[in-house]
């Protein structure tokens, strides 16, 4: 399974969650999970555990386009 994360950081800078994504395509991304953080240590080891030594995982832009191609492209 290729995998794509998109990192969502607070408005304070310390918290915020981690959406997990399987990529389908190229254009296709389904969200799969959440994970929530409480403070920088725990995102950074997070983000360790998911991308070291997987090269299938990803880190996206925040504003890229998500979703089943069709439902997203021809509404």
């Amino acid at each position: 399974m290729i995998v794509s994360l998109k990192v969502w950081d607070d408005e304070n800078g310390e918290t915020g969650k981690i959406e997990l994504y399987n990529r389908r395509s190229f254009t296709c991304r389904i969200l799969f999970g959440t994970l929530k953080y409480d403070n920088k240590e725990e995102r950074s080891t997070l983000l360790e555990m998911l991308t070291r030594n997987h090269p299938e995982v990803d880190i996206i832009p925040n504003d890229l386009t998500t979703g089943n191609f069709v439902d997203v492209y021809f509404k």
